[in-house]
């Protein structure tokens, strides 16, 4: 099973690759463009992971908190 962290680390690596360098751990939950990326990811990944679904809900529900904060 995956832990938060290494979702989080695949997110990072994902959003790298599209050529978003700047992308971290401490932003990729609270910068709008890269939330709006991960969300996406996050999403196809629970679709394709029922193991990892209630991390991948955890963190996509940490997104839209963060979301409504702003």
């Amino acid at each position: 099973m995956t832990g938060n962290n290494d979702i989080v680390t695949f997110g990072i690596k994902k959003l790298k690759k599209f050529g978003y360098i700047h992308v971290n751990r401490a932003n990729i939950l609270y910068d709008e463009v890269y939330k709006i990326f991960f969300e996406r990811i996050l999403r196809e990944r629970l679709r394709d992971n029922a193991e990892e679904q209630e991390k991948i809900i955890c963190l996509l529900k940490r997104i839209k908190l963060n979301t409504s904060n702003n």
